[in-house]
């Protein structure tokens, strides 16, 4: 590309991000938003249109005078397909072009290290499409979500306990998925999908709670895996010195204190059977739950402490927390050394497949990254 040419991508690509962020907009806004000239605006939004990615979308209500043209994404013209692996379950999503979950489903579907897992994928996957009318030549790709921590490049699943893999080459799942795939940690991708909801700038902390305990660290935009990759793994760190036994072996460790199993295990592993309990005032669900509720907080002040951002709690269990946000806010306004307040902690928006959208989304966010 010519100096020129790159500027014009440069500009088509800041006008598709600001209508993703802003899911509308008119040709002025985007003049006062992005700090660019009307004529490059309009010349930038016309290859838009003409190449599939932007429509224009009815108008907007006068502000006296003519009415603006709205201006979106052309959410039908590609989409991204998200895959949630767990031990026993296959979460489907397909996300348009942009980021509205538009279908999902989980499956009953157990992995399994072998090489029927791949092509057991490969029909679920096409058959989803299939049922939601979505033409392959408009997938952009496949995210897959996975819970254990990946390689730098990631290419392989190098430990899982959730899944018995270690060393698992998921050259074996691409080959099974008939579109480009990429890879990321379940709660790094439920992380992703929530922190779009915030401003660029905002930094934010996601704390899984499914039945492994998990977390990731957003500076800014950008998502903090540490030197390893093992940033964010949260249900490692111990909370109680010699305290219950964790099930990688050490004891006191989070996720011994505060996995969704510590509260689904009494009623027959059935998460929103304790919650009903709860909401009924049964006693033991009641002595759980303050049990649970004062790790949890303790791990929030920690995590205040240490980062002085946003926590959000997420997973399993975060969908449930919406009703209870109000004492677990009061218990984090009682640790907090600078603040009388506890609503730095916050409840997940997504309740169901976060991870399986947040993998989705990264095809999305890719594709805009090469406008």
């Amino acid at each position: 590309m010519t100096s020129g040419e790159n500027r014009r991508a440069d500009f088509a690509r800041k006008i598709a991000w600001q209508l993703y962020r802003c899911g509308q907009s008119s040709k002025t806004d985007l003049v006062r938003q992005l700090g660019i000239s009307l004529p490059t605006v309009l010349q930038n939004v016309r290859a838009l249109i003409e190449h599939g990615v932007v429509r224009q979308d009815g108008q907007m209500q006068s502000r006296g005078g003519r009415r603006a043209d709205v201006l979106t994404l052309d959410g039908e013209s590609r989409f991204a397909l998200g895959a949630d692996v767990t031990r026993n379950h296959l979460s489907l999503v397909a996300v348009d072009l942009r980021g509205v979950l538009r279908w999902h489903e989980r499956l009953a579907l157990p992995f399994a290290c072998g090489e029927e897992y791949p092509e057991r994928l490969r029909e679920a996957a096409l058959a989803f499409l299939v049922r939601h009318e979505i033409d392959c030549g408009r997938v952009l790709g496949a995210g897959v979500s996975l819970p254990g921590i990946l390689s730098a490049d990631g290419r392989t699943l190098t430990d899982s306990y959730a899944l018995g893999a270690n060393g698992y080459s998921l050259e074996m799942l691409e080959r099974g998925l008939p579109f480009p795939m990429l890879a990321v940690n379940d709660a790094n991708a439920a992380a992703l999908a929530e922190r779009r909801l915030l401003p660029p700038e905002s930094n934010m902390i996601y704390l899984s709670l499914s039945n492994t305990v998990g977390g990731a660290i957003f500076n800014g935009s950008a998502l903090y895996t540490g030197d390893h990759g093992r940033a964010g793994e949260f249900g490692h760190m111990p909370v109680v010195p010699d305290g219950r036994v964790c099930y990688c072996g050490k004891s006191g460790c989070f996720d011994a204190y505060c996995s969704a199993l510590r509260l689904s295990a009494p009623y027959g592993g059935r998460l929103a059977d304790f919650f009903d309990a709860l909401a009924r005032g049964e006693d033991p669900a009641h002595d759980l739950w303050r049990e649970y509720r004062r790790y949890l907080v303790l791990m929030c002040s920690h995590l205040r402490m240490a980062f002085d951002c946003q926590v959000t709690l997420g997973g399993y269990v975060g969908a449930f927390l919406e009703p209870y946000m109000g004492e677990i806010r009061r218990e984090a306004a009682r640790m907090d050394l600078f603040e009388a307040s506890g609503e730095y902690v916050r409840c997940c928006h997504y309740k169901t497949e976060a991870a399986a959208l947040g993998a989705a989304l990264l095809h999305i966010e890719r594709f805009l990254d090469t406008l």
